[in-house]
């Protein structure tokens, strides 16, 4: 027995040992490491039918994986995806454990990442990697496989994103998600995702900036993201823009159906923030205190439990909002049940600025005043039943109201069941 151990499992050990040791050190060889990173690359390449190459490669083995100047083109020989520089951090200890691929960091800088389909019906421009990677087993069962990755710190900075439907139109200033273009885009978080079913990310950190004038300059909050319902949940998200804070709770949403659902409190929005979305918020400097449910299938929403104070222009509780596409909301038809307004004898200069319009002379003289209002239609033709009190006194109305976003024309056509005799010259 100590023969065979002397001369066979001794030597044996010896030789797999001293082989190991030269393969790790071979591979911390800058010459060897671009042999093998040629190869991967040119074999990506042909596989892909495109150009996927890497600027510099380093591997520690005790530490991670380093990457500068990492490019892939998609089939028209445009980029894709480039990366100016990537770490990729782990611990030989921990990296598999639990049945889970554990990495320490993921970090990239200088990235850009572009998106595009000829419209919205075509191919994205990265298909040609999901087909040239997707198992030909097509009808294989993987409900029983999990793959387990935990990342412990994910750090993406100076980044940007481009998404673009080339048979759309642009819209300077205003926020278009068929031409998309994000720069500065700064995010720290960590990841658990269990394929094929669940992605989960605490986000410490999200500032973003978008060319429609959209700047977001942090987002926090835990995501559970649900692939197999392509959905999304969060039981809370705080978003802060140039001087607006957003805090949501029980957030849903579904990206196949679009479905929302939120519950927004202690919020202070600047309406002019979002001037990106409705250009008619543009004067509104001031913060808009806000709380709401929100539900709906975008880009339809519907609107409960309403409560807005903005000090120069209306104090507002309404049970119902709702509008058929906030996109289109200078035609969309929409619907409104208010129950308390109060307008501030300010409000008129506020109401000028906003709709870049003369008011009637009527509206001076009933300010400060509180309304209960029920309304539906369109911006152009809005069909109200309105009770207004005033220091003058009361009015009931029935009629319509219309205004052109497009010529900044106000009109307005109202039958009253009982008015203020005093006013009458003014209607």
């Amino acid at each position: 027995m100590k023969q065979i151990l002397k001369y066979i499992v001794i030597p044996l050990v010896s030789i797999l040992l001293f082989l190991n040791v030269t393969i790790l050190l071979c591979l911390n060889v800058t010459s060897i490491q671009e042999w093998i990173v040629g190869g991967i690359t040119k074999t990506l390449s042909e596989k892909t039918n495109t150009k996927i190459a890497i600027g510099q490669f380093q591997l520690d083995l005790f530490d991670g994986i380093f990457v500068s100047d990492l490019l892939v083109e998609d089939l028209n020989k445009d980029t894709l995806a480039f990366v100016k520089r990537m770490n990729v951090g782990y611990s030989l200890k921990t990296i598999y454990r639990k049945e889970t691929l554990t990495l320490k960091r993921v970090a990239l800088e200088g990235f850009k990442i572009k998106l595009t389909a000829p419209n919205d019906s075509a191919d994205y421009n990265f298909q040609f990697l999901v087909d040239a990677f997707s198992s030909e087993e097509t009808d294989k069962d993987t409900s029983s496989s999990e793959f387990k990755l935990a990342i412990e710190e994910i750090n993406l900075q100076n980044g940007s994103f481009e998404h673009t439907i080339e048979n759309t139109e642009e819209t300077p200033g205003l926020f278009n998600a068929s031409r998309l273009k994000v720069d500065s885009l700064y995010l720290l978080t960590n990841l658990n995702i269990g394929l094929p079913n669940h992605v989960d990310a605490d986000i410490q950190r999200l500032s973003v900036h978008e060319k429609s004038g959209l700047n977001i300059r942090n987002v926090q909050s835990h995501l559970k993201i649900h692939l197999d319902s392509l959905s999304f949940a969060t039981p809370q998200i705080a978003i802060l823009t140039e001087r607006s804070e957003i805090n949501a709770n029980n957030v849903y949403f579904n990206t196949e159906s679009m479905r929302l659902d939120a519950t927004v409190d202690n919020t202070a929005i600047v309406a002019a923030d979002f001037q990106c979305f409705v250009p008619l918020l543009k004067n509104l400097t001031q913060p808009t205190n806000f709380s709401a449910h929100a539900t709906g299938s975008l880009p339809q929403i519907e609107v409960s439990q309403l409560s807005l104070f903005h000090p120069d222009l209306i104090n507002l509780k309404a049970s119902l909002l709702s509008i058929d596409d906030y996109t289109k909301w200078d035609k969309s038809p929409f619907a409104a049940q208010i129950e308390q307004v109060t307008l501030p004898q300010k409000a008129q200069n506020t109401i000028k600025k906003l709709l870049n319009s003369e008011l009637p002379p009527i509206v001076d003289s009933l300010l400060p005043c509180s309304i209960q209002l029920k309304a539906m239609g369109s911006l152009p033709d809005i069909r109200e039943e309105l009770t207004l009190k005033s220091a003058i006194g009361e009015i009931h109305s029935n009629g319509s109201i219309g205004y052109s976003h497009e010529s900044g024309h106000l009109a307005s056509q109202i039958d009253l069941d009982s008015y203020i005799p005093s006013l009458r010259p003014l209607m």
